[in-house]
């Protein structure tokens, strides 16, 4: 016999579909846009992220990020890995 709680899990994918939906197509017409900077208000920030040295080596980051890439199968690797224009990049976000 199937609870309230399981009946409302199942339903819940049927539920959702629209604003899936709805964000899907959202973020279809933004990457038909092209790329021109970053934003929080609609209005561009030039230089906001200026490449300067700090004087911390990045060594142990690029060491870790090979060893990690080095551990993947192929399958694994082009799953994880992407050109910096590609589409997964401007979607990428550390929530």
């Amino acid at each position: 016999m199937r609870t309230i709680a399981t009946a409302l899990v199942l339903l819940m994918p049927l539920a959702a579909a629209p604003a899936v939906a709805q964000f899907a197509g959202a973020e279809r017409a933004a990457l038909a846009e092209p790329f021109r900077g970053v934003t929080t208000d609609g209005t561009l920030q030039p230089g906001l992220f200026s490449i300067e040295s700090t004087g911390v080596s990045t060594a142990p980051v690029k060491a870790a990020a090979e060893a990690f890439l080095v551990g993947l199968t192929d399958v694994q690797r082009q799953a994880t890995t992407f050109a910096v224009d590609d589409d997964e990049w401007r979607k990428w976000a550390n929530v």
